[in-house]
């Protein structure tokens, strides 16, 4: 019988040590499921308690990322540096970087929808940033409702190449990203003074861009 009891005794506290180690662990990696029980089960009337665990629930799920690795900073709109008395247009430098969670090759924009560039240097807390005012930056675009196929080129002054004759286009179409590595749809700016030149077989146009980099305060990075 004495035997009996000190297994029983033993078996508890076996048990007891095992919850505690287990909720220590779980409260950091999978300890929301358990608070969700635990205000599952208290009673309507502690508003006091479900508020606390609520709040408790919100502090498990931010450290879980913290334990498992994950960065919970996701950029958004960010600062741009001056650039001052060096007004130069091939780039610019961003306020946020990898502990923000920037990474080489975001797309970034004024607002959410006009290109400015793509990040091509991170720090830990700020970015360099191409533009497509830089005269060696080329992608696929598409212009107008047709959505015809062209070739984008940077420079100080923007053009449109390798427009086919056959694709309907005029002055005023906005030109799209339709290039692998962006967000399809970005507006890179409009067709202005659609030139045909005899004898080619092509067309091309100068761009004009929404935003002058001189302006440029926020932009936004695309992760």
């Amino acid at each position: 019988m004495k035997r009996a009891i000190a297994l029983i005794v033993a078996g508890v506290a076996l048990v007891l040590i095992f919850s505690q180690t287990n909720l220590l662990s779980r409260s950091k990696l999978a300890g929301g499921s358990f608070l969700s029980r635990m205000s599952d089960a208290v009673p309507a009337s502690t508003p006091d308690l479900l508020r606390q665990l609520d709040e408790l629930k919100q502090e498990n799920a931010t450290l879980k990322m913290q334990v498992l690795g994950q960065n919970i900073f996701k950029p958004s709109t960010v600062e741009v540096y001056s650039s001052y008395p060096l007004n130069g247009k091939r780039e610019i430098a961003i306020a946020a970087g990898s502990s923000q969670g920037v990474r080489e090759g975001d797309a970034v924009t004024w607002g959410e929808k006009v290109l400015i560039g793509k990040v091509i240097s991170v720090s830990e807390n700020s970015s360099i940033v191409a533009t497509i005012f830089d005269p060696s930056w080329e992608m696929a675009v598409r212009i107008g409702v047709s959505e015809v196929n062209a070739l984008f080129k940077g420079g100080n002054t923007p053009t449109a190449t390798l427009i086919p004759h056959e694709g309907t286009i005029q002055s005023g179409d906005v030109a799209i990203t339709a290039s692998k590595g962006f967000p399809y749809g970005l507006e890179v700016g409009k067709i202005k003074d659609l030139k045909d030149m005899a004898g080619a077989p092509f067309r091309e146009a100068n761009i004009e861009t929404e935003v002058q980099l001189s302006d440029l305060r926020y932009v936004t990075v695309h992760n």
